[in-house]
C-alpha cells in the first residue's frame, strides 16, 4: 500500500543512473552514448550479481516458472460484485474473468485482496479476514482450483500485510502462518504489502516443510539481495521521464518479472509502455479499496494488444515448441536501430533467441513516445543470421515485411502509432511453416484494423447509488420504548470520510444522491423530517428476545454472534452473564435490517444519525462540544490484541448525550447506516467508532469519533460483515407537525411540509438537497434555464432556456455586475433546449453558473393559470457569504391583491461553497381565472466576503385545473 513511492532516481550524474536502491536505470542520452552506457550498466550488473553469489537457479524451480510470463496482474477485492453476487449468495468467477478478456484481453495471474481496508475493524487478523469470506477455506480452496483449471491457467496471489501486529495473534511467526495458508488454499504466492523486499525464510520453509515453492512479491519491487529467492515485485516507477525505463531486476536476470504499477493513473500509457518496452508485466488494478479506477478503453486496447504480444513471446502458453524471447538473458535495451528522423521518439529493445546459430530469431518491441503516428520508419540492425533466407513480421499490424541487406545490414520500414506499439520479428521461420505463428500475426492483424485513437481516453467516475431505505409505518409516537423524537429540522450535513487513501478526483468514499460523483467531504443544506431514534444501541438483551420470537437462523453462521454462547442441541444462543445491557455485535448489515424491520423500524440514514447527534450545532465534534472526553463521556478506547467487548449502552447517558437525548453515539461500538453501490463495490456508512483499535500501524481501520467524520465499511455478505466492534440503532419514520415551523429554521412564511405539499395554502417553500444531476427536462416541463454555459447569449447571464415560444420565466436582472463560473457541485442536462443548445447529455452535464458579489439576482414567473398547482425551482448557491431568498406569489391587483410570502437567510458558507435547492409549491386550486398571478423572486447578497450563485430555474406543472 505504499502511497508515494519513486523508485527510480532520475538525477544523472553520468551516462548511467544506477544505485541498490532504485529500481529503475535511466536509458542513454543519445544513441551516439549507447556504447559507453551498456558497457557501463554490463559492469555494475556483474559486479551486483557477485556481491551476492548470485545464479539465478530460483528461476529454474518448475512451481514458479510461471511468473516469467505472469504479465497482466490484477490486484482485486474478493467483495467485487463481478466476483461474488449477493443476490445468489454465490461466487461468479466466470463473469468477473470474462469481464477482463472483454476489456483488455484477460490476465495471467491477480491478487485476491480482502484484509485492508476493513482489517482493524475488530481483532480479526489477515488470515482471519481471508476465512471469513463466504464459505471460508473451502471457498478460498475452490477459487485457486477453478482458475488453475483454466487453460492456460491463472495463477492465485495472497497479500501479506506485515504490518498486521496488533490484531488477533497466530500463535506462529508469520511465515509459518502465511506457509501454511498457502499451503491449505493451493494459492501460488503472495504480495508483501509496503514491503521493499521479503524474508528468505517466507520461501523457504514453504518449500521445505510442504514442498511448496511459492512466489514472493513485494510491494516495493524487491532488492539487490532478494533476487536470489523471489522471483517477482511490483513497478512504482513514477514520475516517469519522457524515455522510457529500463527495469534493472529485469536487466540483472531477464526471467525476473515486474509488474509496473500506478494504482491511481488514470491515463494508463507511461505505465504500459514502459512495461512493454522492457519485456515486463503490468499491474491492471482498478479496484483501488472500493474505489474504482476504471480503465478507458483506449488503455484497455492497448493493453490487449501488447499483452497479446507479450504472451506469444513469453510463451505464456508454456508451448514447449516455442521460445521464450522475453527471458533473453542477453535482452538490449535502448538498441539503436531506429532511423535518425525518428530515434528521439521511438525507442527499442532487442530479445535474441538462438543467437549465432540457424535458429535464430530478434525481436524488437517498440514504443512511440510522441503521440503522432510516424509512417515508414526504418529499424536497421546488423546482419548476424547464419541462414541466407531470413524472413520479417510486424507483429503489431500481422503482416509480413520485405527486409532489404546492404553493407552487412538488414533494415524494415515500420510503422507505428502515436503513443503506441511496435514490435517487429526477424527469423529463419515463416508464417507458412509456422502454424502457431501465423495464428498470432492474423489475430494481431484482425485485433489491429481500428487504431487506438479512435478507441475512448476518456477517464469518467464510476457513480453510485444510496441504497433506498424503504420508509416505516408513520407513527404519531414512538413504536417502542426508549425512543427519542427528533424534530422536523433544517440541518446542515457536513461530514468527510475518513479513509487513508484517495481523493475525490480519483472517486474515493460515497455518493450521496445530492452528489455529481463519489468524493469524501459531504456539504448540503438540507430538510429532515421529524422522525424517531433509538435512544440507545440495540442490546444483547433486545436481539436474545428477537431471536425467540423469529427464530432466525443464519445460512452461513460463520462468526455470528461469536461472543455468544451456542448450543448445538436446542440450536439457541445465549448472550455472556453481564452483556445484557451492551450493545449487540457480530451481526451483519442485512441482519442489522431484520431486527429492525421486526419491530416496525429501520436504520437510520447517515444524515439522521448525525442530526440526531448534532442538532443545529454542526460546529460541534461531539454531541456535548468540541471537548473530546474519552473515558468521562464515552470509553476508553483499548488495543490490545483481543477486544474487550463493549460497555453498557446507558453508561455515559447522563453526560455523553444529544440534545436530542440520544446516547451512546461515540466510542462504544461503531454504527451501520447507509448502505452504497457502484457495479462493483458494496459498503456502508459506520459511525461513531468502537472502544477498541488495534495498535502498531496506521493501516488499520481509522477512527471516526467527530460528528463530522465517518468510516467506510466494505460488505460482501454476512459472514465477512459480522464484527465484534460493529453494532446498530433502529429509527422510525413519523406523521409530520401539521402547524409547527422546521427547528432551525432562520426564515418566514410558510414552509412545504414535503416535497410535493398541497395542504399548506396557496404558497410555501422549502430547503431541499436536489439531486447531483438534474434533468432540466424533467423538472422543468413548462420552463427551464440554466445559466452560464451559452457564450451565444448576448446577455451577462449566458443563459440557455427551453425551447418555447412562451415562456412562463422572465426579467432576469442583477442589480450589480454578474459574472459566470463552471465547476459548480451540481450538473445540469437536458433534451429540450433552445437551438443554441437543443441537447446536453448527462455525461457533459453543464456545472455552469452566474454570480454576484453584492446586490440582488431577481426573475419573475408569469403565465401561470388559475385552478392549477406548479412546483417551482431555483438552484443556487453561496461562496464565503450568506444568501437571503426572498419569493413571493401575488393574486389579483390594486387594493384587493394578495400577497403570499417566503423568506429564508438559512444558507451560510463562511469558508466554502453550499448549494441549495428551493422548491415553492404554488396551489392556484382557489384562484378564480380573472385574477392576476405573478411570482417575484428575489436572491439576495445578505452579508459575507464572497458571492451567491445562480444556476438555474425550473418550472413544471403538477395539477391542472383543480
Amino acid at each position: 500500500m505504499l502511497t508515494s513511492v519513486a523508485l527510480c532516481l532520475v538525477g544523472v550524474l553520468s551516462i548511467i543512473q544506477a544505485s541498490p536502491k532504485s529500481e529503475c536505470i535511466e536509458g542513454p542520452n543519445s544513441p551516439s552514448d549507447y556504447d559507453s552506457w551498456m558497457s557501463q550498466i554490463t559492469a555494475q550488473k556483474k559486479k551486483d550479481l557477485d556481491s551476492i553469489s548470485y545464479n539465478g537457479s530460483i528461476f529454474e524451480v518448475p512451481a514458479i516458472q510461471w511468473t516469467q510470463s505472469s504479465f497482466i496482474q490484477p490486484q482485486m477485492h474478493g467483495y467485487d460484485a463481478y466476483f461474488y453476487d449477493i443476490n445468489t449468495h454465490s461466487y461468479t468467477y466466470d463473469k468477473w474473468n470474462q469481464d477482463l478478456i472483454t476489456r483488455y484481453g484477460g490476465i495471467d495471474a491477480f491478487l485476491f485482496w480482502v484484509t485492508y481496508t476493513n482489517i482493524g475493524a475488530d481483532d480479526r487478523n489477515q488470515f482471519e479476514m481471508n476465512l471469513a469470506i463466504p464459505g471460508q477455506m473451502k471457498a478460498l480452496q475452490a477459487m485457486v482450483e477453478y482458475f488453475h483449471s483454466l487453460t492456460p491457467p491463472i495463477h492465485v496471489l495472497f497479500p501479506y500485510n506485515p504490518w498486521d501486529t496488533g490484531t488477533h495473534d497466530s500463535g506462529n511467526p508469520d511465515y509459518i502462518t502465511m506457509a501454511q495458508f498457502l499451503n491449505d488454499t493451493g494459492g501460488d504466492g503472495f504480495n508483501g504489502d509496503t514491503m521493499g523486499s521479503i524474508p528468505e525464510d517466507f520461501y523457504t520453509y514453504s518449500r521445505d516443510k510442504y514442498g511448496h515453492p511459492i512466489a514472493l512479491e513485494p510491494e516495493g519491487g524487491g532488492s539487490l539481495q532478494s533476487m536470489n529467492w523471489d522471483t517477482m515485485g511490483w513497478g512504482y516507477w513514477t514520475p516517469y521521464a519522457y524515455k522510457p525505463y529500463v527495469g534493472k531486476w529485469k536487466w540483472y536476470d531477464a526471467r525476473r518479472m515486474t509488474n509496473v504499477c500506478d494504482r491511481w493513473a488514470q491515463n494508463r500509457s507511461d505505465d504500459i509502455q514502459n512495461a512493454y518496452f522492457n519485456g515486463l508485466g503490468y499491474e491492471s488494478w482498478e479496484n483501488v479499496w472500493g474505489c474504482w479506477n476504471g480503465i478507458t478503453p483506449r488503455d484497455g486496447e492497448a493493453i490487449r494488444r501488447a499483452g497479446t504480444i507479450m504472451r506469444y513471446f513469453g510463451n505464456r502458453a508454456n508451448n514447449p515448441m516455442a521460445q521464450n524471447f522475453t527471458q533473453d538473458l542477453g535482452w538490449l535495451p535502448f538498441v539503436p536501430v531506429i532511423d535518425s528522423t525518428n530515434a528521439g521518439a521511438v525507442f527499442a529493445s532487442q530479445f535474441t533467441v538462438q543467437n549465432g546459430t540457424d535458429n535464430q530469431q530478434v525481436l524488437f518491441l517498440m514504443v512511440n513516445r510522441v503521440n503522432k503516428d510516424i509512417s515508414n520508419m526504418a529499424i536497421t540492425f546488423k546482419n548476424t543470421f547464419t541462414v541466407s533466407t531470413i524472413n520479417a513480421y510486424d507483429c503489431y499490424y500481422g503482416k509480413a515485411l520485405t527486409p532489404t541487406m546492404k553493407n552487412g545490414d538488414i533494415s524494415v520500414n515500420v510503422d507505428i502509432e502515436g503513443l503506441g506499439y511496435g514490435a517487429v520479428l526477424v527469423t529463419f521461420d515463416s508464417r507458412s511453416k509456422n502454424t502457431d505463428l501465423d495464428k498470432f500475426l492474423t489475430e494481431m492483424n484482425t485485433m489491429t484494423q481500428k487504431p487506438l485513437s479512435s478507441y475512448d481516453w476518456t477517464w469518467k467516475y464510476l457513480l453510485q447509488e444510496m441504497k433506498r431505505i424503504e420508509a416505516t409505518e408513520l407513527y404519531d409516537k414512538a413504536p417502542t420504548e426508549n425512543m427519542s423524537t427528533i424534530p422536523w429540522g433544517i440541518f446542515y450535513f457536513n461530514n468527510t470520510g475518513v479513509e487513508i487513501e484517495g481523493n475525490d478526483y480519483e472517486g474515493v468514499d460515497i455518493q450521496y444522491p445530492f452528489e455529481m460523483h463519489p468524493q469524501r467531504e459531504h456539504k448540503q443544506y438540507m430538510t429532515i423530517d421529524k422522525f424517531y431514534m433509538d435512544t440507545y444501541p440495540v442490546t444483547c438483551s433486545q436481539y436474545s428476545k428477537y431471536l425467540e420470537s423469529s427464530k432466525y437462523s443464519p445460512t452461513d453462521s460463520y462468526n455470528y454472534l461469536k461472543n455468544w454462547k451456542y448450543d448445538d442441541t436446542t440450536k439457541t444462543y445465549t448472550y455472556p452473564d453481564g452483556y445484557a445491557n451492551k450493545p449487540v455485535t457480530y451481526v451483519s448489515l442485512n441482519e442489522a435490517r431484520l431486527y429492525c424491520a421486526s419491530v416496525g423500524k429501520r436504520l437510520p440514514h447517515s444524515y439522521e444519525w448525525q442530526y440526531a447527534a448534532q442538532g443545529n450545532l454542526s460546529m460541534y465534534s461531539y454531541p456535548w462540544g468540541n471537548s473530546q472526553g474519552m473515558g468521562t463521556k464515552f470509553p476508553q478506547q483499548q488495543h490490545g490484541r483481543t477486544i474487550p467487548g463493549p460497555e453498557d449502552v446507558d453508561k455515559y447517558a447522563s453526560v455523553g448525550s444529544s440534545m436530542f437525548g440520544v446516547a451512546d453515539l461515540i466510542g462504544n461500538v461503531w454504527q451501520y447506516t447507509d448502505e452504497f453501490t457502484d457495479n462493483h463495490t458494496r459498503s456502508v456508512v459506520v459511525r461513531g467508532s468502537a472502544n477498541y483499535r488495534p495498535d502498531g500501524s496506521m493501516w488499520y481501520f481509522p477512527n471516526a469519533w467527530e460528528l463530522q467524520q465517518h468510516n467506510k465499511y466494505f460488505l460482501m455478505d454476512d459472514s465477512y460483515e459480522r464484527a465484534g466492534t460493529i453494532g446498530f440503532r433502529c429509527a422510525a419514520d413519523a406523521i409530520q407537525p401539521s402547524d409547527e415551523k422546521p427547528a432551525f429554521w432562520d426564515g418566514s412564511g410558510t414552509y412545504c411540509k414535503n416535497k410535493s405539499d398541497t395542504t399548506s395554502g396557496p404558497f410555501c417553500g422549502r430547503l431541499s438537497e436536489g439531486r447531483g444531476y438534474e434533468n432540466l427536462t424533467e423538472v422543468g416541463g413548462l420552463d427551464w434555464i440554466q445559466f452560464g454555459i451559452n457564450s451565444k447569449d448576448n446577455s451577462a447571464f449566458k443563459m440557455i432556456r427551453k425551447e418555447s415560444s412562451t415562456p412562463y420565466i422572465g426579467n432576469i436582472s442583477a442589480t450589480t455586475s454578474v459574472m459566470t463560473y463552471f465547476n459548480n457541485p451540481k450538473g445540469f442536462f437536458w433534451s429540450d433546449g433552445a437551438k443554441d443548445m437543443n441537447m446536453l447529455p448527462k455525461d457533459d452535464a453543464s456545472t455552469s453558473g452566474v454570480y454576484v458579489d453584492s446586490g440582488t439576482l431577481n426573475f419573475e414567473v408569469n403565465r401561470l393559470k388559475a385552478g392549477s398547482i406548479y412546483k417551482l425551482r431555483v438552484f443556487a448557491g453561496v461562496y464565503q457569504n450568506r444568501g437571503s431568498m426572498n419569493a413571493e406569489l401575488k393574486i389579483g391587483s390594486g387594493a384587493n391583491q394578495k400577497t403570499y410570502s417566503f423568506m429564508d437567510s438559512t444558507v451560510y458558507a463562511a469558508q466554502d461553497t453550499s448549494d441549495i435547492e428551493y422548491e415553492f409549491i404554488i396551489d392556484l386550486s382557489d384562484v378564480t381565472s380573472s385574477e392576476m398571478i405573478q411570482v417575484l423572486i428575489k436572491w439576495i447578497v445578505d452579508k459575507g466576503n464572497g458571492n451567491i450563485t445562480l444556476q438555474a430555474i425550473a418550472l413544471e406543472l403538477l395539477e391542472m385545473n383543480k
